[in-house]
This record gives C-alpha cells, structure tokens and sequence, in this order.
C-alpha cells in the first residue's frame, strides 16, 4: 500500500515561515550569497546542534557558495514554495498520511503538521520533541524509528 510521508511541511503557508522566507529573500538580495549560506543553520539546525557542528557548518557554508544554485533559481524556489497552498484539497486524499514534525523546528511550526494530519483522512501526526527543520539530519535514529513505524504499520 502506497503511503505518504510530509516531513516539516504545511498545507498552507503559515505566517512564521512566510515571514522566515522575506527575511532570507532580504538577506540574499541586500548582502548576497554568502549572508543567505551562512544565515541558513539558523533556520535549519537546533542553537546546540550548530554549536556543536560548528566547523562542519564553515566547510559546508564554502561548497554550498562553491555550487550556488544563483539567486535567480533560489527566489523561485521560495516564490513556489510560499504559493504551495493544499489545505483545502487534504480531505480528498486517500493514501495514509503522516505528518512528521519537530517541536523546536524554527522555519516551520509543528502546528503546520498537526493542521495536515488533521485535514486528512486517516491522517496521523508524529512529532520529534528535538531536531528543527533538519531533524532527518539532525536525529537520524529518532526520525527512521518515527517513519519506518508508520511505513511498517
């Protein structure tokens, strides 16, 4: 059976993450690439997490400017990303769905999941107490137990 998992994500953009995006969109344009790199373990990663992996975060923040994907590609990215709007086709969905989130997620409250679970038919809510918006990177155990429970179930 085909099943569906939203890791962080929304049914409707909410007014934090909008707010998130304007922000790094005014970092990108004002400052440039490296400003937007640098700035987005904020949004990504737990304060304690880039504390810890603070020197893997400098070597990454020089290949993430080595490859930039341009501005141009990145502003429409965000712009799709704050038009993605589904909330009011959830009740249509068949396939199972889990919402996956975690609590301390800084780019993406966790209530956007709670809202997706909610709007879908035999929807399920699975909640991470720690992680952020990287919380596949930043708690790999925690976050496969989370997803291959729902898979196996």
């Amino acid at each position: 059976m085909a099943k569906l998992v939203v890791v962080n994500g929304w049914g409707r953009l909410d007014p934090h993450t909008a707010r998130c995006f304007e922000i790094r969109l005014d970092l990108l344009r004002d400052t440039g690439p490296r400003a937007y790199v640098r700035a987005q373990p904020i949004f990504l990663f737990p304060a304690t997490w880039i504390s810890e992996h603070s020197d893997e975060l400098d070597a990454e923040t020089e290949a993430q400017l080595a490859h930039f994907q341009g501005s141009g590609n990145l502003e429409a990215r965000l712009a799709a990303l704050q038009a993605f709007y589904v909330e009011d086709r959830l009740e249509g969905l068949r396939t199972p769905l889990l919402a996956l989130a975690a609590k301390d997620d800084m780019l993406v409250p966790w209530t956007c999941s709670r809202r997706l679970a909610d709007g879908a038919p035999g929807g399920a809510l699975a909640t991470m107490g720690w992680g952020g918006h990287a919380c596949n990177a930043t708690d790999p155990e925690g976050f496969n137990r989370l997803v291959l429970a729902f898979l196996g179930s």
